[in-house]
């Protein structure tokens, strides 16, 4: 399998259609990644642009979704690109501080789990990986 290729940007510095959003949430002093319906693996709060919709409307959207987040604030860190299996992707990466968390609504995510880090079974193994730890070292210097 090849490895993807990540590269990371100052916010805008690309000027480039960004087609979704990652959002690395913090609940409790844990880490929250989803696992999906239809999947036995764990990702993070992420989820593609919708037609008319800003990349920071679909981080806020993506993450009460998919964690039932209803207090939180939420950041930009910084773009990035993602090369994977010939396919290439825009993104803006998010650090969200959820201080409440609601029901979990009807949507394609089964189940949310609070880990001290990184869950052993990811969906995105290798891609996960390189943004958790690229949001981690970002979140160091910033106070939300």
């Amino acid at each position: 399998m090849a490895e993807p290729i990540i590269s990371f940007y100052e916010l805008d510095e690309k000027n480039c259609h960004l087609n979704f959003a990652i959002v690395v949430s913090l609940y409790n002093e844990r880490w929250i990644w989803v696992r999906l319906r239809d999947r036995n693996t764990w990702e993070l709060p992420a989820g593609h642009v919708e037609f008319n919709e800003s990349v920071d409307d679909c981080a806020q959207r993506e993450l009460m979704e998919e964690t039932g987040a209803v207090d939180f604030s939420i950041k930009a860190l910084c773009d990035c690109s993602i090369e994977f299996n010939n396919q290439k992707s825009h993104c803006r990466l998010f650090f969200a501080n959820i201080l409440k968390l609601g029901e979990l609504p009807a949507s394609e995510v089964g189940e949310i789990k609070l880990f001290d880090g990184i869950p052993e079974d990811l969906t995105y193994g290798d891609i996960q990986i390189i943004i958790f730890r690229k949001a981690r070292e970002m979140i160091e210097t910033i106070k939300l």
